[in-house]
């Protein structure tokens, strides 16, 4: 679920997957391979989004090694850039050969 949890409408936001070497050590920093990422229109507020359903393509081709899979929900700031909201780990670690 996608919740705003304040009376404000959110700005734009964007959901990322992430294949990171390292697992979630602060919600605000996330290095890795970007995996996809999907545009979400801004939310009302006090809203939740339950079970939201993504159509997307994956693109980027990620090299062997043993990765984290990371979901990340950013929202745009007044000048533009997008700035980590939260983290969740999905998961253990996946292998890719």
């Amino acid at each position: 679920a996608i919740q705003n949890l304040d009376s404000k409408p959110t700005n734009k936001l964007k959901l990322l997957i992430y294949f990171s070497k390292e697992d979630i050590k602060e919600i605000n920093q996330v290095s890795g391979y970007e995996l996809l990422n999907v545009d979400i229109l801004p939310l009302t507020g006090n809203t939740k989004v339950e079970k939201p359903v993504f159509n997307t393509n994956l693109t980027k081709l990620i090299p062997s090694g043993e990765y984290f899979p990371i979901l990340v929900l950013t929202e745009q700031n007044d000048q533009g850039n997008y700035i980590i909201k939260s983290t969740l780990r999905m998961g253990d670690k996946y292998i890719i050969q």
